[in-house]
């Protein structure tokens, strides 16, 4: 039984899961991006399930609870590509994933009790035996899946027994189909020119070829994994019956053109004159071929002496080449050793004269730290006497200037609680508070909302907007910072236009309804860059969905 290969579209909608402070968008509005982010995202999970059962190999050890959670999983599919409800398809999902690492826990433990028949069948399947040994392995599947059955039944010996029936059959499936790799299209040809029988005009070399063959398998009877000798003996057996069919076919042209043995002498005889003709050879066949044979031969043989003599006196000035050679990487790194001490020798004589340079440097900056430290022990001299000279009224006064700033300085902070006590009793919890930053105060409106991905102010929220300015006009002359947040959910480059136009909307309600000029108030979008929660839960998520109205007061 082959594993199943699942094959699913990536053409995606978006759905109403997503649901934040950006909005819900539709899937016309997205890129293809997008979209496969959002499968990604919805799918995670029971990809990874899918993954594991398939590493598992869950469809041949628990093959019913892998199709049943594929069903689920390629509805859940259909179903995001048709952009129906997300829930829905989470359901599905949920329910495939469950299936999934079901199948993967059940076969991991079929996968330990047949280790060794499962490696057999994995060897049998990377050299195709379902192709090249097709009946041996129909009858190892069929056996194999037996096996299983018994020890679903808890007939542990009747699974033993079949595992390793179907593990010997295995081997026998991929012995047969590595020999078919090696030898399926020599033995085609070679079954070709014998059922021609007769009228077959090589029957010597097939008969060679066919040796060979079986050589082949012998070789790989004996190992069936890297055999070098098999691949050799497989190559001579395919010249062998190339050769075969080259003479067959050569001697059924000459039948019909009825050669005779004149033409076959003569056209051996042309072709030794060819080759004489390379050697500047002139033969004579009067006494037949041996005499044309062995002129051939000595000329073939001179032509070696001269190429070896040739190859001798290369060799020796190749060699005196070599000896030159290692004289010149001699003297090469005679000159590399000499410039290396060059180079050390003026590297000394530099560093000499920065530590020369150095030494007159910290000379001088010593004399110049003495005259400094002199300088600076008169000022204090200087400034000591200067003290010493204000008179117990000048302290006096002095120390009166200093506890009347510090009442002062009491007074405004009470006034300052005070104030902002009163201004955070302004707006009620559900509308949002009032937090301080430093000089700086922050109407954070979490009341504020807007619709999915709109910016619009809906009438309902001028209340809160009317105290905020009411908050804000308790500042004389403040400059105001108008902020937009939203939360991580969604496209962060959507999410940060979003924030930009959603402060914007509040700055132009509050130019429109006060007598604020332009240059004091500003807006700023800043996406979810600044979250004040956690992004993980709804109440996080709606924390950072907000409008941040930040006051800073005049300075007095």
């Amino acid at each position: 039984m082959k594993k199943f290969l699942l094959v699913l579209s990536t053409v995606f909608f978006i759905t109403p899961m997503i649901i934040s402070g950006c909005g819900t968008k539709k899937s016309a509005t997205l890129s293809p991006e997008e979209k496969e982010s959002a499968r990604l995202s919805l799918f995670k999970n029971a990809d990874q399930a899918l993954k594991n059962a398939d590493q598992k190999a869950s469809i041949l050890f628990a093959p019913d609870l892998y199709l049943d959670a594929m069903d689920a999983y390629k509805e859940a599919g259909e179903d995001f590509d048709n952009g129906k409800d997300a829930a829905d398809i989470t359901i599905k999902l949920d329910s495939a994933a469950s299936k999934f690492n079901e199948a993967a826990t059940l076969s991991g433990k079929y996968g330990d009790y047949f280790k060794s028949t499962k490696t057999a069948r994995d060897d049998a399947e990377k050299v195709e035996s379902s192709k090249y040994s097709a009946p041996e392995w129909l009858k190892a599947e069929k056996t194999f899946r037996e096996a299983i059955e018994f020890l679903d039944d808890s007939k542990s010996e009747k699974a033993d027994s079949s595992s390793r029936e179907a593990e010997q059959i295995y081997r026998v499936a991929e012995l047969n189909a590595i020999k078919a790799a090696h030898l399926s299209d020599i033995r085609r040809e070679i079954n070709r020119l014998q059922d021609m029988g007769g009228k077959n005009n090589a029957q010597k070399s097939v008969k060679k070829a066919e040796k060979l063959a079986n050589s082949v398998s012998d070789e790989l009877d004996r190992q069936r994994y890297e055999n070098d000798n098999a691949k050799r003996l497989a190559a001579q057996a395919d010249y062998e019956v190339k050769h075969a069919a080259y003479i067959h076919d050569k001697v059924s042209a000459m039948k019909k053109e009825d050669v005779t043995y004149e033409d076959l002498i003569l056209s051996e005889e042309s072709d030794l004159i060819r080759i004489a003709e390379g050697l500047g050879l002139s033969l004579n066949f009067d006494k037949g071929f041996d005499g044309a044979v062995s002129n051939i031969m000595g000329a073939v043989q001179q032509q070696k002496n001269t190429i070896a003599s040739m190859n001798e006196d290369i060799a020796s000035k190749n060699k005196t080449l070599a000896e030159l050679n290692d004289k010149i990487t001699a003297r090469e790194k005679q000159l590399q050793e000499i410039s290396k001490k060059d180079e050390e020798f003026r590297k000394k004589i530099k560093e000499a004269e920065e530590l020369e340079r150095q030494k007159k440097m910290a000379a001088d900056m010593e004399v110049q730290k003495k005259i400094a430290q002199e300088q600076e022990r008169q000022k204090k001299l200087a400034e000591e006497l200067e003290r010493q000279k204000m008179t117990a009224e000048e302290l006096a006064e002095q120390k009166k200037k200093a506890e009347d700033a510090l009442l002062k300085e009491k007074e405004l902070q009470a006034q300052q609680a005070k104030k902002f006590k009163a201004i955070q009793s302004t707006l009620k919890p559900k509308e949002g508070k009032v937090l301080l930053d430093g000089n700086n105060v922050i109407v954070r409106l979490t009341g504020l909302t807007f619709g999915s991905g709109k910016s619009v102010i809906e009438p309902k929220f001028f209340g809160i907007l009317s105290k905020a300015m009411r908050i804000i006009d308790s500042f004389e002359n403040c400059t105001v910072a108008v902020q937009g947040h939203t939360d991580a959910v969604g496209n962060e480059k959507n999410n940060l236009k979003l924030s930009k136009d959603r402060a914007e909307s509040v700055r132009q309600y509050i130019l429109a309804n006060s007598s604020m000029t332009e240059d004091r108030i500003k807006s700023h979008g800043f996406g979810s860059s600044q979250p004040v929660a956690k992004n993980t839960t709804n109440a996080g998520r709606a924390m950072n969905r907000r409008i941040d109205v930040v006051i800073t007061p005049s300075a007095q």
